[in-house]
């Protein structure tokens, strides 16, 4: 997708009054936030999905649900504590649009889902199309920071060789400031993401949006202190659904975000 139809996408689903970035894109608003759910970070993106549910607001949710094996699979989720059980980043790839089509097909007309940046973009092409077939569709787009995800099978083998850790027994794992952390009965082990390189997706080689720039609100960790979520409010609609929730406000060091947008786009153009 080049840069003329990621723009056309964000006139046609952002707020074209919000600032517009060099690094982070279209924005309302930059903070960090906790909310008192546990979560990956924050808690934000679960306490997003539970109060849209809970205040019937969406009538189903799209998340990554963690499988055997430290995999994941998409799940159409109507259920607040299916949502709970659903959080948490996953690292590895899950098709989550597949499940779009399905649930319109269910008669599900408000629609949130979570994805990566690449999904998110696919998300709104469908979007594009379904909005001419079934204009009642609303479809909340919550997008996570992403960096590159890896091969499900080479990720637990190679995590395997470098820590010495079966990967489906660990409860927790966070990529953060160029290392890869996994938590295991409470205790944490971690090797240099470089370390994982050979794990990593085709295709994310050549995808330069770290911060899910079409979606309605961008969640990550980069830029915000740990324990809280950096989130990037991008239009009315990701604005109104963050204002449902109750969380403590942080400080984010955009130039820490900016950084690492900066380092990607030099990695990808690398690559061409």
């Amino acid at each position: 997708m080049t840069e003329t139809d990621i723009e056309g996408l964000e006139r046609k689903f952002l707020d074209s009054e919000g600032m517009r970035d060099e690094h982070l894109g279209i924005y309302k608003k930059l903070i960090a936030g906790k909310t008192q759910i546990e979560g990956q970070d924050g808690g934000v993106v679960t306490s997003i999905l539970v109060a849209g549910v809970g205040k019937g607001l969406f009538d189903c949710v799209i998340v990554a649900e963690r499988i055997e094996g430290y995999n994941a699979a998409p799940k159409i989720a109507e259920e607040i504590e299916e949502i709970k059980k659903a959080k948490g980043t996953k690292y590895v790839q899950c098709p989550m649009v597949s499940k779009i089509g399905e649930a319109v097909k269910s008669g599900k007309r408000r629609i949130a889902i979570v994805g990566t940046p690449c999904e998110i973009r696919a998300v709104r092409k469908i979007q594009s199309v379904l909005l001419k077939e079934v204009p009642q569709v609303e479809i909340t787009a919550i997008g996570l920071f992403c960096f590159e995800s890896f091969y499900h099978d080479k990720f637990v083998s190679k995590t395997k060789e470098l820590l010495r850790i079966d990967l489906s027994s660990a409860s927790k794992i966070q990529i953060a400031k160029g290392e890869c952390m996994v938590t295991v009965n409470g205790k944490r082990y971690k090797t240099k993401i470089v370390n994982l390189e050979e794990m990593v997706r085709g295709s994310c080689h050549y995808c330069d949006d770290v911060t899910a720039r079409l979606a309605d609100i961008s969640v990550g960790s980069v830029g915000s202190a740990e324990g809280y979520s950096t989130v990037i409010v991008r239009s009315e609609r990701g604005e109104q659904f963050l204002d449902l929730i109750e969380f403590a406000i942080g400080e984010v060091n955009k130039d820490e975000i900016s950084k690492i947008v900066r380092f990607k786009k030099a990695k990808v153009k690398d690559r061409k």
